[in-house]
This record gives structure tokens, C-alpha cells and sequence, in this order.
């Protein structure tokens, strides 16, 4: 079954890794021998905060506040502040105010827009995937200068195949605070067009807590459980330590083929032997 238990409805209008022409995925990651060690042994991997994201506009969405002049706008903005309250719309003077004063409006949309990146990080953890093991600066960005590791993961598990395609724009959107709700996953997946040469899948986790939501992609702890055999093989990079990786690899997952990404003698490109 292809990413169907991951599918919710109103969804479908999202270009998922699964329905995509690539057998793989990868994940470009620094070399650290306990996370390497845990991945193999405990059969997971370990979620980002999306507040550490290296792009400042990253999962941290600001609402228009440009057009409240328009009485629709501005309407549909004060009556999601008062049906939001805490307590519920209470029919008083600052409700009143809400839907008459422009420049109240406009700073408690600011001030939501400062803080939703709490929000976001209180219920979600991101997993970045890309299908090209040969970037140059993804190896340079996230892999410590090429001295990390690129995880390759099969694109036939529905946690895989349930990653959606990051949406690259060259003007920044126009978000309207009443329709945050909707767009949720839109702010999770929008980045500006410099970033497209990563062509980037995400998964999109929601944090366990009390509530014990169920869902397919739940982390625990920053963990999200991986399918048996999703993990395909360990890259590493070209100027990183064979032997150390090969040394954890022996130990938690022998069978598991270590490939090298290395740099072709006369020209700017990587090459990834087989496995």
C-alpha cells in the first residue's frame, strides 16, 4: 500500500516521494559515531526542530498584515482572533475593537507571527530528504564539509513514500492569519527558490505528547521508528573516515553496504560508488 495510511483528506494536491520516479532517498547528515550507533541499533532516526533550520524564513511564516484596509480582510482577521481566544469570543469592547481598529489588528498579527514558530515546534519535527546523493553543497552544508555521512533510504515503506515535495516560490506568500489553519502544512513546505537545487522531500511528524495522538509518522522523544530494511545503505563522504563508519557498521548492521562519495579527478562533480 503506497503512503494511503499517511493520506489524510484534503491532502491530495501535495506531490508525495511515493508517487515520484526515484528508488531512493537520501539524508545528508554530520558523522557522529553515537547517532550513527543508534540508527543502526535502535532502527530510527532522529527528527529536526524546525526552529533550527539554517534558512531564517524556514517554518517561521509571517502573516500579511499589508491589505487590512480591505473590510473583508480585515473582518475575516479580527473574527479569527475572537473565535481563537482562549476563552471564546466574549462579546465585550475589545472584540469591538478588534474589528474597528486596523493598527490593533496589525500588531497582534505581527506579534502571532513572531511566536508561531513555537507553535510549530511544540507539534511538529521535520525530516529532510532529497533524492541526489551528489550535491556538492548539501555534502558542504550538512554532511561537516564532507566528512559526514548520506543516509540512502528505499522509497517502497510507506514512511518514505509519505515525504512531501518542498514548494519553492521566488516572491514570498501572501498568508492570511484566518487561514492558517488549512495552509499548515504549506508553511512547513515553502522555501524561497535559492534552495531548489536541494529538491527537497520532508517528513512531517507530529510530536507524541499526553494527548497520544495516533499517527504513522508520530516521534517519540525526536525518534521517529523506522520499517524494516528502509535503511538501504551508508554513504560517506569524500573526505570522511571509511574505517569509523565501517567499524559501527560491523558491529550493529554487517550486512548493511557502505558506499563512498568521491571526487572525480577533472571535474567540480562527486561520484557515488555502488553498492
Amino acid at each position: 500500500m503506497r503512503r494511503a495510511e499517511v493520506r489524510a483528506k484534503g491532502e491530495d494536491k501535495w506531490a508525495y516521494a511515493g508517487d515520484s520516479e526515484f528508488a531512493s532517498f537520501f539524508h545528508y547528515e554530520p558523522f557522529k559515531a553515537e547517532y550513527l550507533t543508534d540508527i543502526l541499533k535502535n532502527q530510527r532516526i532522529h527528527c529536526s526542530d524546525p526552529n533550527n533550520f539554517n534558512d531564517p524564513w524556514d517554518c517561521k511564516p509571517w502573516f500579511d498584515i499589508s491589505d487590512l484596509s480591505d473590510p473583508d480582510k480585515h473582518r475575516n482577521a479580527a473574527d479569527w482572533f475572537i473565535e481563537n481566544q482562549l476563552e471564546g469570543p466574549k462579546g465585550d469592547s475589545d472584540d469591538q475593537r478588534l474589528r474597528t481598529d486596523p493598527a490593533l489588528l496589525r500588531d497582534l498579527i505581527s506579534s502571532f507571527s513572531q511566536n508561531f514558530v513555537q507553535h510549530i515546534r511544540s507539534r511538529w519535527a521535520l525530516y529532510c530528504l532529497t533524492p541526489h546523493p551528489d550535491s556538492i553543497l548539501m555534502w558542504s552544508h550538512y554532511a561537516e564539509n564532507h566528512k559526514g555521512i548520506c543516509l540512502e533510504f528505499r522509497n517502497d515503506n510507506p514512511t518514505i513514500q509519505s515525504a512531501k515535495q518542498v514548494i519553492y516560490r521566488s516572491k514570498y506568500p501572501v498568508w492570511l492569519i484566518n487561514e492558517s489553519k488549512e495552509k499548515s502544512l504549506e508553511l512547513l513546505l515553502t522555501k524561497s527558490e535559492v534552495w531548489s537545487y536541494e529538491k527537497e522531500y520532508r517528513l512531517i511528524c507530529p510530536i507524541w505528547n499526553r494527548l497520544k495522538i495516533e499517527h504513522p509518522l508520530i516521534v517519540r522523544d525526536g525518534y521517529l521508528a523506522l520499517p524494516t530494511g528502509a535503511l538501504k545503505s551508508i554513504i560517506v563522504g569524500a573526505n570522511g573516515s571509511h574505517d569509523a563508519v565501517a567499524e559501527i557498521v560491523k558491529q550493529y548492521a554487517p550486512e548493511m553496504p557502505i558506499r563512498r562519495a568521491r571526487r572525480s579527478a577533472n571535474q567540480f562533480a562527486l561520484s557515488v560508488t555502488p553498492p
